[in-house]
């Protein structure tokens, strides 16, 4: 991968949330533009664009401050699926899972069955944005990915969700 790209890619500058809940889709674009041919001065003019200002007329946000109040394990990081909460926290357990476990293909086999449930949350954002990251070889994306499945997770399993009460019952 170009040097460049990987660093793009490798970017923790911003958030992979904006305005509240929009999803930072800049990464996305970056592996596109490279996979097209684009010159690495191309690739740099919109990264920079997207970030000042993206389609949705607003810039993207600096990245949360890593926060070391939360330190989670493999038994402790599931209690935030869904939260959207601790975000720096996540992606730094999955980091190092992704060392311990020796790379990004041993990590997904790790977490993937209990992370793929949870994809609708974001609009399948993290499911997208980790599978970008996979087909690209970004162990720093895959990482993010995972983090963004756990942190803004909604259930697909039916078992999981209650009738909403009607008022005319």
């Amino acid at each position: 991968m170009r040097e460049l790209v990987s660093g793009l890619l490798a970017d923790r500058a911003h958030g992979i949330e904006f305005h509240g809940f929009l999803s930072n889709h800049s990464k996305h674009a970056v592996i596109a533009l490279a996979g097209l041919g684009a010159s690495d001065a191309r690739i740099k003019q919109y990264f920079s664009s997207y970030s000042a200002c993206t389609p949705y007329g607003f810039p993207l946000e600096a990245a949360p401050a890593d926060a070391n109040s939360v330190v989670l394990a493999p038994k402790t990081w599931s209690s935030l699926i869904g939260k959207k909460t601790h975000f720096p926290a996540l992606r730094t357990f999955f980091a190092v899972e992704l060392e311990r476990l020796g790379g990004r293909d041993a990590l997904m086999r790790e977490y993937g069955a209990d992370l793929l449930p949870y994809m609708p949350g974001a609009l399948t954002h993290g499911i997208i944005h980790l599978g970008w990251a996979m087909d690209a070889g970004s162990d720093h994306m895959v990482i993010e990915g995972a983090a963004y499945l756990a942190f803004c997770g909604v259930s697909v399993r039916p078992e999981r969700f209650t009738p909403r009460a009607h008022a005319d019952a």
